[in-house]
């Protein structure tokens, strides 16, 4: 008890958004199967304490295929999941209590794009056009309710990027971090949106390395935490880098026992533990998950 009183302490003090979904959904690339890992399914309910044995595989639940490189935005209780982007023209489908429901696409075909979800928007920021082939810079805002996408509300990001990392900081700022540019390579450098403004700047402040397809989330009122994606030459990384906005630095962090792509949503639980899921095999099989505890982490 005492270690969850400490944790909502931390997080109602440091205004962090948390995920404690007691559930973690994948949806298999370029395939129909979808896999349930239970948060909360200890290993005496497992066969040989395997990790394997806390999935639930429904393998051809839906009539076709899931597209490559999605990304899973959550809603609420009410709204359930989003599947967003992919190397397909049809990108947009919500999960809801086991059902697959096709909802209106984007106005291009856009994947490898960062996501943030908020008060029933949906952003879509950057990304990979596959049919232009080519980056983007633009954002395109997805009105929940109204199953509708709009583009042209805010101003595109100053480096055209994919594979970046994004967050609502506060009600009126997003932080950019990374990503990929054919002309750049992976990028070091970081953008701020200011939605009150609605204009753009690149920061002087830039990442320790280059880095994409990492995850990013906000642990104090002014830190920021960047946890594994990929280096240089596609190398896989399992350090931790924390951002100081209010001393405008970057430093090296902890290691973790897994590197690689970690692109979805962070889980915790009411005690601090943390669920992460590294894509394994390029989407086609179960994330590999790794536990850690977040005091531990900062």
């Amino acid at each position: 008890m005492k270690k969850k009183k400490k944790f909502r302490n931390y997080v109602n003090e440091n205004k962090m958004y948390i995920n404690l979904k007691d559930s973690y959904y994948w949806f298999e690339y370029g395939g129909k199967s979808i896999g349930e890992f239970k948060i909360n399914k200890t290993n005496k309910d497992t066969k040989n304490n395997n990790e394997f044995d806390k999935w639930i595989i429904n393998p051809k639940k839906n009539n076709f295929n899931f597209p490559y490189h999605y990304i899973l935005a959550y809603v609420d209780e009410k709204y359930g999941y989003f599947l967003l982007g992919g190397c397909e023209v049809d990108n947009c489908y919500q999960f809801k209590d086991g059902k697959i429901t096709k909802k209106s696409n984007m106005s291009i075909q856009r994947s490898f794009m960062s996501v943030i979800s908020n008060d029933y928007l949906i952003f879509a920021i950057g990304g990979f056009d596959s049919k232009e082939k080519c980056q983007v810079g633009s954002i395109e805002i997805y009105e929940v309710e109204k199953d509708q996408w709009k583009t042209g509300l805010l101003k595109d990001l100053v480096i055209p990027r994919s594979q970046s990392s994004a967050l609502l900081f506060n009600e009126s700022q997003i932080y950019v971090f990374g990503g990929f540019n054919c002309t750049y390579g992976t990028l070091n450098s970081i953008e701020l949106i200011n939605l009150e403004t609605k204009e753009n700047s690149l920061l002087k402040l830039k990442l320790s390395i280059p880095l994409r397809r990492f995850s990013s989330m906000k642990i104090s009122e002014n830190k920021i935490i960047l946890i594994g994606g990929l280096t240089l030459n596609t190398k896989s990384n399992n350090k931790c880098y924390l951002i100081d906005l209010k001393e405008n630095k970057t430093e090296e962090g902890k290691n973790l026992n897994k590197g690689g792509v970690l692109e979805q949503e962070i889980i915790f639980e009411e005690d601090g533990k943390m669920h992460l899921f590294f894509e394994k095999n390029f989407g086609t099989e179960p994330p590999e998950h790794l536990e850690i505890d977040f005091f531990d982490l900062i």
